[in-house]
């Protein structure tokens, strides 16, 4: 797949599945904010027919963010992508939320997304608390497109959400 240090992002496999559902079930692990998903065994289905699957680029694509040592990071998805107009969603699901390799994954996703599947425009949501994410993500060439008013609830909150995009010749 994508190699890039001190990351490498690759198709997910069987024995990825109850890791991944942990990432994708906790709130805790969003990196990039998209909808909650719901506990439930569709979620488990959903994630074992990518993981079964031929790797062919349908709508939505996962992928596990490796580290150098071989340590799954997290995960990234590319969901609803538009072939047409060449653009997608992404989501990024993290095991740690110090890791220390923000700009690297997000530069490993922005590869594979414009180099590999030849899309023009990634578009991403941050929560109003993820400024330092944000830094990252605008130092990558992302650029703030909308504010999304006390758009997404959690833990007893309302937050504003940002919808940031970043364009294939605009990525630096």
């Amino acid at each position: 797949m994508i190699n890039k240090k001190p990351i490498r992002l690759r198709k997910p496999e069987e024995e990825d599945l109850d890791l991944a559902l942990e990432w994708l079930k906790s709130g805790e692990s969003f990196l990039f904010a998209g909808d909650m998903l719901p506990a439930s065994a569709n979620l488990r289905e959903t994630i074992l027919d990518q993981i079964k699957a031929p790797f062919n680029y349908d709508s939505n694509i996962y992928l596990v963010i490796e580290t150098k040592e071989g340590i799954s990071a997290g995960m990234i998805i590319f969901h609803s992508i538009n072939w047409k107009d060449r653009n997608t969603f992404m989501e990024v699901f993290l095991s740690d939320k110090k890791d220390n390799n923000i700009f690297s994954i997000f530069r490993a996703a922005s590869d594979f997304a414009f180099n590999e599947i030849n899309l023009h425009k990634i578009w991403v949501n941050f929560l109003e608390d993820k400024s330092s994410i944000i830094n990252i993500a605008e130092k990558v060439g992302a650029k703030k497109e909308q504010t999304l008013k006390k758009h997404f609830y959690f833990k007893k909150k309302f937050y504003d959400v940002y919808v940031y995009g970043l364009l294939r010749d605009e990525c630096g």
